[in-house]
C-alpha cells in the first residue's frame, strides 16, 4: 500500500477501534451493573448487609436515571449468571469484552502505523533539505509520498494482546468473585 493508502487504513482502524472499545465498554459496565443490581436486591433483604445492598442498588438506580445515557444499552446489555456459565448471557458478556480488546488491537495497529509513517514524513523532510543545501531542486513530496510503499502489518500481529489480557483479567475477576463470594 502507499502512503495515501496507509493514512485511510489509520483512519478506518481507528474509527473501527474506538466504536468497539466504546461498546464494548459500555455493553460491559451495563451487564455488570445489572448482576450487581441483582445481587443487591438479594442482599437487601439480609438483616447484616441490607444497608449496603439498598445503596447499591439506589446508586445503580441512579444511573439507570441518567438521561443522556441510552436505555436500549440497558437493555440489551447480557444478563450475567455466575452459576450457569455456558449460558446465553455469560458468552455474549464474554463476547462484547472481547470486543474490547479487539478495539484495543485494531486501535494501536493504527497508532504504530502512524509511527512508521511519521518517521517517512520526517526522511522525506529531510531528503528535501539536503537536496535544498545540495543547490539541486528539491524533490516533490506529492511525487515521493505516491511513490512510497508502506508494508501491510494488520492486526493479528497483536494476536497476543487478543487472548493472553483478557485471560489474564478473567482470573484475576475469578479470583476476586471467589475470594469475596460474589457468586
Amino acid at each position: 500500500m502507499n502512503y495515501k493508502q496507509a493514512i485511510k487504513k489509520i483512519r478506518s482502524n481507528r474509527c473501527v477501534g474506538v466504536l468497539l472499545i466504546f461498546f464494548g465498554i459500555a455493553i460491559t459496565i451495563f451487564s455488570f451493573l445489572k448482576y450487581l443490581y441483582v445481587k443487591a436486591n438479594n442482599i437487601a433483604g439480609d438483616d447484616l448487609l441490607g444497608g449496603l445492598g439498598n445503596i447499591i442498588k439506589n446508586i445503580i438506580l441512579a444511573i439507570y436515571n441518567i438521561p443522556w445515557i441510552p436505555k436500549a444499552l440497558w437493555l440489551r446489555s447480557p444478563d450475567i449468571d455466575p452459576d450457569n456459565i455456558l449460558s446465553s448471557g455469560n458468552i455474549l458478556f464474554l463476547l462484547f469484552y472481547v470486543m474490547i480488546f479487539v478495539g484495543v488491537s485494531f486501535w494501536s495497529s493504527a497508532s504504530e502505523l502512524s509511527s512508521r509513517l511519521e518517521k517517512i514524513r520526517i526522511m522525506i523532510a529531510n531528503e528535501q533539505l539536503a537536496a535544498s543545501i545540495r543547490g539541486e531542486p528539491r524533490p516533490d513530496i506529492d511525487k515521493v509520498i505516491g511513490g512510497v510503499v508502506v508494508d501491510k502489518k494488520g492486526i493479528y500481529s497483536k494476536l497476543h494482546e487478543l487472548y493472553i489480557a483478557p485471560l489474564i483479567v478473567t482470573v484475576l475477576g475469578a479470583l476476586l468473585t471467589y475470594l469475596f463470594n460474589l457468586n
